[in-house]
């Protein structure tokens, strides 16, 4: 629209100077038109505006834009006018998207897959999202009954002490036992009393002489008895 007025307006121009002179001289309806010199036109091509867009995102679920994530909260953007944007509704597992709101106006039902599409426009935009909240489910209480206590262990109890077994009587052995040795008494030793006399020769003789007494003792009561017989 803008390049178009820009268009009529130089062609009015042009026109102008066809129909008036430079310098304030009126052209003769007679007369030929001319036209000197050249008309410079400028004009300036405005670009679109941006318009702030705030997204806002409630309940358990979040708004994803490329690598932007809005979870219970808002978030302010600038967005031209005509420009679309596609976002991505998320709503936790077991939650749903309750409503959009988009400017003020309900667009729940363009929700296609997850995904809505906005037109910027040129005014300060809103986006609401709103996810459902599922209250979480109240727990049983715990029916099983407390564990008992442990027994408390038994003092240990004293061990009677083994019986031994009874001594075993000696085998008898394959063999007799050897003689016992009997001890060699020992020599008598003559006193040293300066005497070199044999002592073990004089005990002999003395037995020789006591024992000749006791035979000569029987034998003269013999002889005398054949004596007295004799001389009868």
């Amino acid at each position: 629209m803008q390049k178009k007025a820009m268009k009529c307006t130089a062609a009015l121009l042009a026109l102008c100077a066809v129909s008036v002179g430079w310098g304030g001289n009126e052209i003769s309806a007679n007369a030929p038109a001319q036209v000197s010199g050249q008309v410079d036109v400028m004009y300036e091509v405005q670009a679109a505006k941006e318009f702030p867009l705030a997204i806002s995102a409630s309940g358990k679920g979040q708004i994803q834009h490329k690598d932007v994530i809005i979870r219970e909260q808002e978030k302010n953007f600038l967005l031209k006018a005509g420009d679309k944007v596609t976002l991505l509704l998320q709503p936790d597992k077991g939650e749903r998207i309750v409503s959009v709101v988009w400017n003020g106006k309900d667009i729940t039902n363009q929700v296609k897959e997850n995904k809505i599409e906005i037109v910027g426009e040129e005014a300060n935009q809103t986006l609401a999202v709103k996810f459902s909240v599922t209250p979480p489910k109240p727990t049983p209480p715990d029916s099983t009954p407390p564990d008992p206590e442990p027994p408390k262990p038994e003092p240990p109890k004293p061990t009677p002490p083994k019986p031994t077994d009874p001594p075993q009587p000696p085998k008898p052995a394959d063999k007799a036992p050897p003689a016992p040795v009997q001890p060699t008494p020992p020599k008598m030793v003559a006193p040293q009393t300066g005497d070199n006399t044999n002592l073990g020769l004089f005990l002999a003789l003395t037995a020789c002489s006591f024992i000749g007494v006791l035979a000569f003792g029987p034998w003269k009561k013999r002889k005398e008895k054949e004596n007295e017989g004799r001389m009868i």
